[in-house]
């Protein structure tokens, strides 16, 4: 079984080398419960990531998927990752939905567990929420205030 920890750690590193900013929040029942594990911010585009471990099913607790919700009702991204590849794939998105190109022709969104395999594509379609979201937001006129 592969701990969440060395999968967060991954990520958090390959998100660095694209040039995020990305802060790693210890959540504890005292404090900070539900919070994404990470909270990156990419290209003007806030994401909260909550990591799993590749072993387990990619379903956010109670907290956590309150947490989500809001962070995608303030036009955030919100998502759950199990891997680096998931996580690249979600700035690899924001990136070509940027520069207009259709989110159809991202790769990188295949799930690397076996289990998640058979239960569908569970990380392209978080990914692809959330650049719906990004989409939406970067296609929207700025209103002036």
């Amino acid at each position: 079984m592969v701990k969440e920890n060395p999968v967060k750690d991954r990520v958090m590193r390959a998100m660095r080398e694209r040039g995020a900013y990305v802060a790693k929040v210890h959540g504890s029942r005292f404090g900070n419960a539900g919070v994404p594990d990470l909270l990156i911010c990419y290209r003007s585009i806030f994401i909260g990531m909550e990591i799993k471990s590749p072993s387990v099913k990619l379903k956010p607790s109670p907290r956590q998927e309150l947490h989500l919700q809001q962070i995608a009702r303030a036009q955030g991204i919100a998502c759950l990752v199990n891997s680096v590849k998931m996580a690249r794939g979600v700035l690899d998105n924001i990136d070509k939905t940027i520069a207009g190109i259709p989110v159809d022709k991202v790769e990188g969104m295949q799930n690397e567990t076996e289990s998640e395999k058979s239960e569908g594509d569970a990380d392209g379609e978080a990914a692809r929420e959330g650049v719906d979201q990004v989409r939406e937001k970067v296609q929207e006129p700025q209103q002036s205030e």
